[in-house]
């Protein structure tokens, strides 16, 4: 879930479990410790023991512990892209980057900090900066476009951003470049008519267009793994 790594909850998944459910895939909606009470790494932690859970129980719920999907939202998506690239976390709960199938951003921002702190309004500057701090070295260390190089077994990516958001449009685009660069399969796609509420709330809806390149991508690449 979204909310500016300090607000938020699980429950607000909408449509989305009877979406999936219909498709034959199990939704688990995690929660993550929110800040102060949490940094980014304790909140990607959180995410990786999440996606441990999943691995271990997916068969009792008639799933397959090797198909594991992330998907995030704003700050979700800086934390989706941050444990799908830095393989410390899911080393830590005994996974490695190799487990997930691909991951899935929903109109991100967070995947260069420094850059974003640098050309972002004063009010959204706020909240990174009161997050990762001013020191750009630190804000480096939170920004999964570091952690991107070959080799690593990084899941391939769709990046789905708000068209007529700059910051997500740069964003989104710079780091699916990057990812692409290494041989890491990625799609980044520009949603129209969307805003950053919208083109999360909206997916499962009939007609809704990010909600088609979800699917393909998800049965696309369940489809490579059979």
């Amino acid at each position: 879930h979204g909310g500016g790594w300090k607000h938020g909850d699980k429950r607000g998944v909408q449509e989305k479990p009877e979406f999936f459910n219909e498709l034959g895939m199990i939704l688990v909606s995690l929660n993550y410790r929110l800040h102060p009470d949490a940094d980014y790494r304790g909140q990607a932690g959180d995410i990786a023991k999440g996606i441990r859970w999943g691995h271990v129980h997916a068969k009792e719920y008639g799933g397959s512990g090797d198909r594991i999907f992330l998907m995030g939202h704003s700050a979700g998506a800086h934390l989706a892209a941050l444990v799908s690239t830095d393989e410390r976390y899911l080393k830590e709960v005994g996974l490695d980057l190799k487990n997930l199938r691909g991951t899935i951003l929903l109109d991100g921002a967070g995947y260069d900090i420094p850059k974003n702190v640098k050309l972002t309004f004063p009010r959204l500057r706020n909240t990174y900066t009161s997050m990762f701090g001013e020191d750009e070295e630190e804000q480096r260390k939170a920004s999964p476009i570091e952690y991107v190089e070959s080799g690593k077994g990084i899941p391939p990516f769709l990046i789905l951003y708000v068209a007529d958001r700059p910051g997500s449009r740069l964003q989104s685009n710079q780091f699916g470049e990057k990812l692409n660069e290494v041989g890491c399969k990625t799609e980044v796609i520009g949603a129209e008519n969307k805003t950053h509420a919208t083109i999360n709330r909206e997916i499962g809806l009939e007609g809704d267009v990010p909600t088609r390149k979800i699917v393909k991508f998800l049965k696309e690449r369940i489809g490579d793994a059979q």
